[in-house]
C-alpha cells in the first residue's frame, strides 16, 4: 500500500470471491476505518470455445449451443450473442458453461466471429465460429430449351 496524498491510499486487492467485500484501513496507531461493501470483485471474463452446430442458413432460425466458461445471466438480464453483425435471439444461459440461442437472419455468408457479451460487459469471441450458408440457386427456365449436340 502507498499513501498517494492525504486521504488517498493506493493498494492491490488480494484475491477474493465474486461479489462485494469490506475494506478496512488500519493506521500505524491502530485506528481503523471500515467501508462495508466498499469494493466489489468482478466475475472473471467469459471464454467461448465451441458452437454447435457450426453452420446454418443465412435466413436464420438455427438453434445453437455455445460452450465455454463464465457465462452469466438470468431471465431479466441475459448475455448478448453476435454472429458477425447479426444479434441472436432467445438467449438462454443453461449454466456457467453452456448457453443456447437462435441465429438471426444475416446478409453475411461464410465463416463469422461469434461474440458472447455478459450483462457486466465482459465478452469472449470465437473466431470464425459459425458459417452462414446462402440459399441454393434455383433455375426458373432455360432458353432455348433445345440445341445442337455440338454445342
Amino acid at each position: 500500500m502507498t499513501v498517494q496524498t492525504a486521504g488517498v491510499l493506493v493498494c492491490t486487492a488480494p484475491a477474493g470471491s465474486t461479489g462485494p467485500a469490506t475494506v478496512v484501513v488500519t493506521n500505524p496507531d491502530t485506528l481503523t476505518a471500515t467501508a462495508t461493501n466498499g469494493f466489489t470483485y468482478g466475475a472473471p471474463a467469459p471464454t467461448l470455445v465451441a458452437i454447435t452446430p457450426t453452420a446454418g442458413p443465412a435466413a436464420g432460425g438455427t438453434t445453437v449451443t455455445l460452450t465455454g466458461t463464465g457465462f452469466s445471466g438470468n431471465a431479466t438480464s441475459r448475455p448478448t450473442v453476435l454472429i458477425g453483425s447479426a444479434t441472436a435471439t432467445n438467449v438462454v444461459v443453461l449454466d456457467a458453461s453452456r448457453c443456447t440461442c437462435k441465429t438471426a437472419a444475416s446478409t453475411q455468408v461464410g465463416p463469422l466471429n461469434v461474440t458472447l457479451t455478459n450483462p457486466d460487459g465482459q465478452a469472449a469471441t470465437l473466431l470464425n465460429g459459425f458459417s452462414y450458408v446462402g440459399a441454393a440457386p434455383t433455375i426458373a427456365g432455360v432458353t432455348p430449351g433445345v440445341g445442337p449436340m455440338a454445342g
